[in-house]
């Protein structure tokens, strides 16, 4: 659940459902923030990784995350919390939603995302109501009303990326290549840069200076290995670190692929990692099946499965028996989705 809270008086301002805790769903809530109430001057934040580059490492870019950008693009400063202390009102108000507002929603039997962000804004004015909201000391209100409308803000709030087409005027999106339609013979634009906007429901538009460019998917091509999609390994992991908060992480330590990017993730949230690495020399060829055998020792409590070869089917194939042996319950598998969108 994401929350945005006036820190001025403990109202809360806006209240969003999402699977994970993601940029996207940041956005969502900063849209209803700002259609509600208007673009704030300042936003309160912690140190997520949506909020501001953690990687030290970095040294391309402009700095800034994708939310950053879309913050930068309304005039919104940032300001991120060293410590969970230091944004102390939204933390207890959290605690108080994990309490009071799981019984109201249980009450009014709501049991998905869906239902669950349509009483939102009734929860909201009831919480707004209550006596416990203080009345700031100074009643202007800093919030800077957004008067251009939703497409103008949808805009603001879009992923934006560039392209350069090619001399037949095709481009290349992710695993499809587009054609942009044209009435004449489009000899202006090859060559030409153009702007992709991701919208938040999905869609994609294609602008070429200020007019918005007519495109059809034509080819599709083989779709990338799944084992090297960042944002999914990342996703699979933090579910799993959110039941697990003391959570280890073990893998074999491989250079690329998804045990590099599960490694990348342990290093950016702080979690403890155990590397167990095949034995080449003393094992051959069976060294990776070995290796399985080694980390299945260690009693991990779940596994996550990513498809690819068959040392991760062996892995998986003899996890499940044997943690269902040692715990008498179902272990925690999580098979990495082959067929990604």
């Amino acid at each position: 659940m994401i929350v945005f809270v006036d820190d001025t008086a403990g109202r809360l301002t806006a209240l969003h459902f999402a699977p994970s805790e993601t940029t996207a769903a940041y956005l969502h809530a900063l849209r209803g923030h700002i259609l509600a109430h208007g673009a704030p001057v300042d936003l309160y934040s912690d140190r997520h990784g949506s909020f501001r580059v953690n990687a030290k490492e970095a040294t391309s870019g402009d700095g800034l995350t994708e939310f950053g950008r879309v913050l930068k693009r309304l005039d919104i400063k940032s300001i991120c919390a060293h410590t969970p202390q230091a944004k102390g009102r939204v933390e207890r108000i959290n605690q108080i939603l994990q309490d009071r507002l799981v019984k109201e929603m249980r009450l009014r039997k709501i049991s998905g995302i869906k239902a669950a962000n349509a009483y939102m804004p009734e929860f909201v004015k009831i919480w707004n109501a209550s006596p416990w909201i203080r009345t700031p000391r100074d009643a202007a209100d800093a919030h800077r009303p957004w008067t251009k409308g939703e497409a103008a803000l949808d805009d603001a709030l879009a992923r934006i990326e560039e392209r350069r087409l090619s001399k037949n005027l095709m481009f290349q999106y992710r695993a499809n290549v587009y054609g942009v339609k044209t009435s004449g013979p489009g000899t202006a634009l090859r060559g030409a840069k153009i702007t992709l906007l991701h919208r938040l429901n999905g869609s994609m538009e294609v602008r070429y200076k200020d007019r918005v460019l007519g495109v059809t998917a034509f080819k599709t091509r083989p779709a990338p290995n799944p084992t090297n999609n960042h944002n999914r390994i990342w996703d699979a992991l933090d579910k799993a670190h959110a039941r697990h908060a003391d959570m280890v992480l073990i893998h074999g330590g491989s250079p690329k692929g998804a045990e590099r990017i599960a490694a990348c993730w342990a290093d950016n949230r702080k979690v403890p990692q155990i590397v167990f690495k095949p034995d080449w020399t003393c094992h051959k060829n069976a060294a990776p099946f070995k290796r399985n055998d080694a980390m299945l020792e260690v009693s991990p409590i779940g596994v996550i499965a990513f498809p690819g070869s068959g040392i991760s089917g062996n892995l998986e194939g003899k996890a499940v028996p044997r943690l269902a042996f040692r715990y008498g319950m179902r272990p925690l598998m999580r098979r990495f989705p082959v067929n990604l969108k």
